[in-house]
Formats: C-alpha cells, sequence, structure tokens
C-alpha cells in the first residue's frame, strides 16, 4: 500500500474514532457509562453489576444507544458531505 494510501486510510479512521467518541460524550451519564464498558468488552451481566441492574436491560439498553450512535453520526456524515459538495463546486 502506497504511503499516502495509508495516511488516508488512518486519518478516516482517527477522524471517524473522533466523530463516535463526539457522540458518546453528547449521551446521558448513564448511557455514556455503558457504552464505555461495552466498548471495554465487558459482559452484559459484568456492566449489569456495574450499573445496578439486569443483564437483559443491559442489553436492551445498549441496542437502543448503538441506534442513536449510528443516527447521530450518519446526520454528522451528511452535513460533512454537503459541505465538501459546496466545496467541489
Amino acid at each position: 500500500m502506497p504511503p499516502d494510501a495509508l495516511e488516508d486510510s488512518r486519518a478516516f479512521s482517527d477522524e471517524s474514532l473522533n466523530q463516535l467518541y463526539d457522540a458518546i460524550r453528547k449521551l446521558s451519564e448513564i448511557d455514556r457509562g455503558v457504552i464505555l464498558l461495552y466498548l471495554e468488552e465487558k459482559t452484559y451481566q459484568e456492566i449489569a453489576d456495574i450499573i445496578g441492574t439486569n443483564p437483559n436491560n443491559i442489553g436492551v439498553r445498549i441496542k437502543r444507544i448503538k441506534e442513536r450512535l449510528k443516527k447521530k453520526i450518519s446526520i454528522i456524515w451528511k452535513s460533512q458531505l454537503k459541505q465538501f459538495g459546496r466545496k467541489g463546486s
């Protein structure tokens, strides 16, 4: 892989991660804690024990959090695409 391509893919990855963590920071404190524990590869049971609920509740929460994060990130990407389109015009 050419060095430029590697830098471009790393920049894309870094920007995507930045967008993900920006979206995570905007979650409520409890949802932010749940998703960060999930990203640390904790089991639903471990997360439930830490949060003080049951594993089924954690599974539902994680699913809903993921849906919200996808929505927030897609809005960011659409906004960036519109700006990119204007610059290219």
